[in-house]
């Protein structure tokens, strides 16, 4: 049996969907941030060590229009598509399109949107199979009942029509994550990953655990993982680690978890690992605040740490307790000072449209972002994504003015209002936030002194020209779509 798996293309939203014509021209200046689909990876990896044929079509890395990833597509016995809120309608497009040009294979998709919305996901002629959680056993299941022929009636986690649209019992998360094969990045054109900023190629991504025990009130993680935090072994972790050096000749490793530094002893593990194993690479990583210390930060500087991306959301004590943050102004600046003493770039991000915000708390996001002085900030707009609390809490206050899902993108648009401010004042705060942080003379000159390669001048100049032009409003004359929330 041969199965197909799919990374639909994205670039063409952009410029089809919302006419971003604008977007499209300036963001060419930027060095590409394209990311390997671990997700596409490990179901990869179940199928084929169960000895099925498998091929993985990234159609982002590979620059694939429409027309060129069905002209890459071959026969296959089942069609496999990642899909997500913000790309769902332009995903739904493309399977439909595929589905015309090859009418006998089925296909299945998986992702948060489509776990939340199994039905209304099926109620598409074109659509075969959903998955409602993780992806890999489910898929794998569905993989032996077609090919043996049996029910789909006991494949827990699969939505599917019979007789109607029929949702199987929910299966239970991997507990055992240890268990799964690595991904099958050997199926991925490796050499066409690479964040926006590095320090080193090859590049890839990592995940050590999933989930987050958090309660973040905007986290679409939790769809699928609840708030069970799974994490895998040190030993396991670095093994791969040595495999990705080995195989691929990899340098620079992200570890994309929810939560990295959840368990400190954890992460203190695999830093020492990384250092007898005399690995030769550089990391970075998503934290929490309040989930490191000084000697964690040590030791993780140590062993190759050089980026961690703190997730601050806000500025204001106030959205951070309304939005369940969990987390106090204090403890976020204490970590900033020690993150920066033992030597590791600081990166942090905001959240700014929530329904509490206003602008006064605005100002103060902008101002607490300047005084932390990370080496990176974004900030994004408040999207409720379905399946979440933050989903159902604006809908429930009439805060949702629209379930059009090509508007769920939290750079290209507010799909909510606040209590205080407008859909067009929340992304006018952003934008002011953007001015007020990187348009300073004594950060533009620190980050001149620093560039020390041909990439890093590249990307300043993109990024500087792409930040004026986002920042002078003009870009609003390409979102036509905003208009449905102006109205």
């Amino acid at each position: 049996m041969r199965i197909t798996l799919i990374n639909p293309p994205y670039f063409e939203r952009c410029v089809r969907e919302f006419r971003c014509q604008g977007i499209a021209k300036i963001t060419r200046l930027l060095p590409p941030e394209i990311l390997p689909p671990l997700s596409l990876a490990y179901i990869a990896a179940v199928l084929r060590d169960h000895g099925y044929n498998v091929e993985i079509v990234d159609s982002i890395a590979l620059n694939l229009t429409l027309n060129d990833l069905i002209k890459k597509l071959s026969k296959a016995d089942l069609f496999v598509f990642v899909v997500s809120t913000p790309t769902f309608m332009t995903d739904l497009n493309t399977i439909e399109e595929v589905k015309k040009c090859f009418p006998d294979i089925k296909n299945c998709l998986f992702g948060t949107h489509v776990s939340t919305f199994p039905e209304e996901t099926l109620k598409k002629d074109f659509v075969d199979f959903a998955v409602v959680g993780e992806g890999e056993i489910t898929i794998l299941e569905l993989a032996n009942a077609l090919e043996k022929g049996q029910s789909l009636s006991k494949v827990k986690g699969l939505a599917y029509k019979k007789d109607g649209i029929k949702i199987n019992s929910k299966r239970p998360l991997i507990e055992d994550l240890d268990s799964l094969p690595f991904p099958a990045r050997d199926l991925l054109p490796m050499e066409r990953y690479k964040p926006f900023f590095y320090k080193k190629l090859p590049f890839t991504t990592m995940l050590t655990s999933r989930g987050c025990p958090f309660s973040c009130i905007y986290c679409s993680s939790r769809v699928i993982f609840n708030r069970k935090w799974r994490s895998r072994s040190p030993e396991n972790v670095v093994e791969e680690i040595e495999e990705v050096v080995d195989k691929f000749g990899i340098k620079e490793i992200f570890f994309n978890d929810d939560l990295f530094t959840l368990d400190k002893k954890r992460v203190q593990k695999i830093c020492d690992l990384i250092l007898e194993n005399d690995l030769d690479i550089v990391w970075g990583c998503e934290s929490r605040a309040d989930t490191v210390d000084h000697k964690t930060l040590k030791l993780m500087k140590e062993s190759g740490c050089y980026k961690i991306f703190y997730g601050i959301e806000s500025g204001s004590q106030h959205i951070l307790d309304k939005t369940k943050k969990d987390i106090k102004i204090d403890q976020i600046e204490e970590t900033f000072k020690k993150t920066k003493e033992v030597g590791i770039q600081c990166n942090g991000s905001f959240i700014i449209g929530v329904p509490w915000e206003t602008k006064e708390t605005v100002k103060q996001t902008i101002e607490f972002a300047k005084k932390l002085d990370p080496d990176y900030v974004n900030f994004s707009i408040a999207t409720p994504y379905p399946g979440t609390e933050f989903y159902e809490m604006v809908k429930e206050k009439g805060y949702l003015p629209t379930e059009d899902w090509n508007l769920f993108d939290e750079h290209l648009g507010a799909a909510i209002r606040s209590d205080g401010l407008t859909p067009k004042e929340i992304e006018d705060s952003v934008r002011m936030a953007y001015r007020h942080f990187y348009l300073r003379p004594s950060y533009i000159v620190r980050k001149l002194l620093k560039i020390k390669t041909f990439h890093e001048l590249r990307y300043y100049l993109g990024a500087a020209v792409y930040l004026i032009w986002y920042v002078s409003f003009q870009h609003r004359k390409d979102q036509t779509h905003l208009s449905k929330l102006q109205s």
